[in-house]
């Protein structure tokens, strides 16, 4: 049993350690930006998607004395491939969506090893269930979850400031090779026993689960899986995109798995309902109001809070409904396709059919549906009944409204929105028909340079050019040199005629 739990914790460590090193080693290459993290956080979903799927084929389809030999193959084939360092012949040339090189390159690096780690939490606990012919051990599935918690904390908060990135992809390396050697004994000892499950009581439970059944775990998964991606990168493109920042929101998502797998006391509907409604409703209005002054001391625990409510939710209701041990695989299986199917649409599809990101609005309606559906069914009197359910419906379509005009106004106000693998660039007018009319190319809530459109002030430099920013007063610095040396006053045509003296806007966009 010790070895079992040593195994998961040390799989789930190593898959989780992986993520920001690698994504941290490629972040240079493909320009810096958050979007980095989100296709890395798509890959590794489908990875753990993968994973699942071989654990299930496994397990179904070859006998059980071979599947252990099939799995060491593999782990060394895995071994072959460290160490984990990219090489710098993936560095892209040119300019261009880079997501598809991204996820080649992460393939090819890391992808073998990434998928027979995800594989390992449902192939132990069928191998535990088999060696000890207990019932499911779904306590190893939450171990193996804090493992990668303290994994993914560790990163940021204990080695990136010691180690540098290689020597932690070189020590990764040698700790997978440990794992692997592991995970073949716990397989060898398991798979030459043949004890049948516990059966009990309960026998009909271990009818096959209905295709809604399956769907809800789909669904439950996914919009977790989505919310999770919206939400770091909503965070991220209005703050600074660190590593730090984008582990948060990942390590709150494997919180909830944590608590809701450990216990289903964690998880009381008559208690999350009307924390899911409030934590819709703050992630609708700090959405809506995004382009306002907000402070970020405020605007990050907000959004991480929502995000832990709506998660531990869908996690919770996967708990109510997860099957029996004969079903763990497929059960595990529809999770991940899930959770792929909503990173994917988040971080692959939304910016190709979206010209701004209203990923997140959308998913924040189809939630708040999803809440509807899930409490229409409540006890209580009739009348109460019909009040709760008239309630949400409210609710629901009262949150698609905000969020629909909020859409329509951005898109009013824009004079050209334009969406790429980097993020939303707009071309917005402020202040029409007044003194101070400015044009402003905007990446979510950040200015990257204005215009003064009024006729008197249209040569007037602004943002990072005006003559209080820091190439400005070089500028000055330049220009004062240059008239000192000559010891003439410039042309009234020269550079320095266009740095009129202007007051900054009162805005949260002047640089």
């Amino acid at each position: 049993m010790v070895l079992f739990a040593a195994t998961a914790i040390l799989g789930a460590c190593l898959l989780f350690l992986v993520q920001p090193l690698i994504a941290k080693l490629i972040l240079p290459w493909f320009g810096g930006t958050s979007t980095v993290w989100s296709a890395a956080l798509v890959f590794f979903q489908v990875c753990l998607l993968g994973g699942y799927a071989f654990a299930h084929w496994l397990t179904h389809h070859v006998p059980s004395r071979r599947q252990w030999i099939v799995h060491a193959m593999l782990l060394l084939a895995g071994c072959a491939l460290m160490p984990i360092v990219p090489s710098a012949a993936w560095r892209p040339i040119g300019a261009g969506d880079p997501i598809w090189q991204i996820f080649l390159l992460l393939a090819v690096t890391v992808g073998l090893p990434s998928l027979l780690l995800s594989a390992t939490s449902p192939l132990l606990q069928v191998w535990y269930m088999r060696r000890f012919g207990s019932e499911v051990p779904y306590w190893l599935f939450a171990l193996s979850n804090a493992g990668s918690l303290v994994a993914l904390l560790a990163y940021p908060l204990l080695l990136e400031p010691v180690f540098g990135s290689r020597t932690l992809a070189m020590g990764w390396s040698v700790a997978f090779v440990a794992f692997a050697a592991a995970c073949i004994v716990v397989g060898r000892k398991s798979c030459f026993v043949a004890l049948p499950h516990k059966t009990t009581s309960s026998e009909p439970q271990c009818v096959a689960p209905r295709t809604v059944q399956m769907l809800w775990w789909v669904l439950l998964s996914a919009c977790g899986s989505a919310l999770l991606v919206a939400a770091s990168a909503q965070l991220s493109t209005n703050v600074a995109p660190i590593p730090l920042l984008w582990v948060v929101p990942l390590a709150l998502y494997l919180l909830t798995f944590i608590l809701t797998f450990s216990t289903r006391s964690v998880y009381r509907r008559s208690v999350f309902l009307p924390l899911v409604v409030a934590s819709l409703g703050c992630m609708a209005w700090l959405y809506t109001n995004s382009e306002t002054y907000q402070d970020i001391r405020y605007v990050i625990p907000l959004y991480l809070l929502s995000l832990f409510v709506i998660c531990t939710m869908c996690h919770g209701e996967l708990v109510y409904r997860r099957p029996t041990g004969r079903f763990l695989t497929r059960f595990y299986l529809l999770i991940a396709a899930g959770g792929a199917l909503g990173g994917a649409f988040v971080g692959v599809v939304a910016p190709v059919i979206f010209a701004t990101s209203l990923e997140l609005p959308l998913l924040l309606s189809v939630i708040a549906a999803l809440v509807t559906l899930l409490h229409w069914r409540r006890s209580g009197s009739d009348r109460t009944l019909w009040l709760v359910r008239i309630a949400m419906l409210a609710g629901a379509a009262a949150l698609v409204r905000v969020l629909v005009i909020a859409e329509i106004k951005s898109r009013a106000d824009s004079v050209v929105v334009a969406r790429n693998f980097y993020g939303v660039l707009q071309v917005r007018d402020y202040h029409r028909d007044t003194e101070i009319a400015t044009r402003r190319l905007v990446h979510g809530t950040i200015s990257h340079g204005y215009q003064y459109t009024a006729a008197g002030y249209r040569d007037v430099a602004g943002a990072y050019y005006s003559t209080r920013s820091g190439v400005g007063r070089t500028l000055d610095a330049f220009e004062a040199m240059r008239v000192s040396r000559s010891n003439d006053r410039p042309p009234s045509g020269s550079m320095c005629s266009l740095w009129m003296p202007f007051p900054a806007m009162p805005s949260r966009y002047t640089c």
